[in-house]
């Protein structure tokens, strides 16, 4: 895909800053760049995606294959992805079998050596995918790449830097501090076709069961310390909504593996995912509160309430229980 920077369309009016307003482009000309394909899997995002869009787009990547999978978005993501249909490799807006069926679908339909996929709600900083296609390209042994990845509420007020790292198995299945986070990620298409697409089964751990593929199969991530993407902290989005949902299949996942771990490592692995589902339940709890549905956060409470002893550390239990049962407001320095 070729595109000139001055044949995008303007910025909605009041936008400014990556990927609104691209003051000074830098174009790499000369040489020959590999094929990148990228799927954006889309559901009711109206809000996020065309700024999702944009940092791709304007990316300036001379050899770019971009696909958009819509599951039949009711909201403005069908008008703005016809805004775009010149620059896009191809769209579509129907029902589907969920984000895993739409990434699949487009990495199939895609020709790309190197391959990504970016949710609707995302974006990639400015130089991206020149640094990945560099390091792919200066090493032809390199399967997978990982970037820093920014958690943000918006993308100017960055929660947390994700670094990323080596990642042992028991860690990635344990939930354990692991150094993977998706929306920075890079692969080789032919690891792909080595450990298989993503689980259609799985419609919230997908990624983690892919990532166990990967390290089971002697695949590891060349990891770079540079920001790649930011990830999109908000209400609507799986990650914020779903929470035990990821955490039911995460406990999926884990007994997919097992029999890769050792004993020992199956324990702490059991006893690691347990306090991270522990501090889940704090944060859904106090989301609960802080949108002011204390009834519903003392009922989840009472129906988690083996988890409370895996809290750490154990003085924030009292604090969880006398805000659900007594006030019913959380923290001021909350905010979910």
């Amino acid at each position: 895909m070729s595109l000139q920077f001055d044949d995008l369309p303007p910025p909605p009016p009041g936008k400014v800053g990556w990927p609104w307003t691209l003051e000074e482009p830098v174009l790499h000309r000369g040489g020959e760049w590999p094929k990148i394909s990228i799927t954006t899997p889309s559901f009711n995002q109206g809000p996020y995606i065309e700024e999702t869009i944009r940092s791709i787009l304007l990316q300036g990547y001379p050899n770019l294959e971009y696909f958009i999978n819509d599951g039949g978005s009711q909201d403005e993501t069908v008008s703005i992805l016809k805004k775009y249909e010149p620059w896009l490799s191809g769209w579509v807006s129907a029902k589907d079998g969920g984000q895993t069926d739409a990434i699949n679908k487009g990495i199939a339909r895609s020709a790309g050596e190197i391959i990504a996929y970016l949710n609707s709600d995302d974006w990639y900083y400015p130089g991206t995918l020149f640094e990945a296609a560099r390091i792919f390209s200066d090493d032809p042994k390199a399967m997978w790449v990982c970037g820093q990845v920014n958690n943000c509420w918006t993308p100017e007020k960055i929660s947390k830097r994700h670094e990323p790292r080596a990642t042992k198995l028991v860690e990635l299945l344990g939930r354990k501090n692991y150094g993977f986070h998706q929306p920075g990620m890079f692969w080789r298409r032919e690891l792909i076709e080595k450990v298989g697409p993503f689980d259609l089964e799985l419609q919230y751990s997908f990624c983690p069961d892919f990532w166990a593929r990967c390290i089971i199969n002697q695949f590891e991530p060349i990891n770079v310390q540079k920001p790649f993407a930011g990830f999109r902290l908000h209400s609507a989005s799986k990650s914020c909504s779903a929470v035990q949902r990821f955490l039911a299949q995460d406990w999926i996942v884990l007994d997919r593996y097992a029999e890769h771990l050792s004993p020992a490592e199956l324990k702490i692995a059991r006893q690691w995912l347990r306090e991270y589902e522990a501090a889940a339940l704090h944060d859904s709890v106090y989301n609960l509160l802080a949108e002011g549905r204390p009834d519903l956060a003392r009922r989840f409470i009472w129906e988690h309430l083996s988890l409370l002893p895996k809290v750490k550390p154990m003085k924030i239990v009292p604090g969880i229980l006398y805000r659900t049962f007594i006030t019913g407001k959380p923290p001021r320095w909350f905010r979910p």
